[in-house]
């Protein structure tokens, strides 16, 4: 049971191991750009081999249904 393995992560890089939880919805930070202040959310990032207590099982995807 790890972030690798739950149906809340998402892989950001397979070469790194790193994704994000998507457990909650993401944070909402502000940052100067160009145009003035833009908005953007965040979800932390976390490694395949790290774990919480939100947990969920992925769902296995079966032979028809990646095609």
């Amino acid at each position: 049971m790890n972030c690798g393995l739950c149906r809340f992560w998402v892989r950001h890089d397979e070469a790194d191991g790193l994704g994000f939880c998507q457990a909650e919805p993401p944070t909402i930070i502000s940052s100067m750009v160009e145009e003035g202040v833009g908005y953007f959310g965040i979800w932390p990032v976390t490694a395949a081999e790290d774990w919480c207590g939100r947990y969920e099982a992925a769902a296995v995807k079966s032979a028809t249904q990646s095609r």
